[in-house]
């Protein structure tokens, strides 16, 4: 949705952090208009205590894998710089 409010919602706290002090639109914008929608491949996924990694493809885009954090029983996506 390109929703920045809902974004940095799904982030874990240290890259909610960096992400909302890099901001430069104002918090309450809104939602920036979204790109057209594509699809996600979902590829390998590694679970170990409370970190994972999923590997992610969305075509024509080559794979990325995402590092995720489990903060309060929700996983968070956490790929602080």
């Amino acid at each position: 949705t390109a929703d920045t409010t809902k974004l940095a919602s799904m982030m874990c706290e240290e890259e909610r952090a960096q992400f909302v002090d890099g901001f430069e639109g104002q918090p309450n914008d809104g939602p920036i208009a979204p790109a057209t929608r594509q699809p996600v491949n979902i590829g390998a996924i590694n679970v170990k205590d409370n970190t994972a990694t999923v590997e992610v493809t969305r075509p024509p885009s080559a794979m990325v894998t995402l590092k995720l954090k489990r903060e309060n029983r929700t996983w968070k996506l956490c790929n602080p710089s």
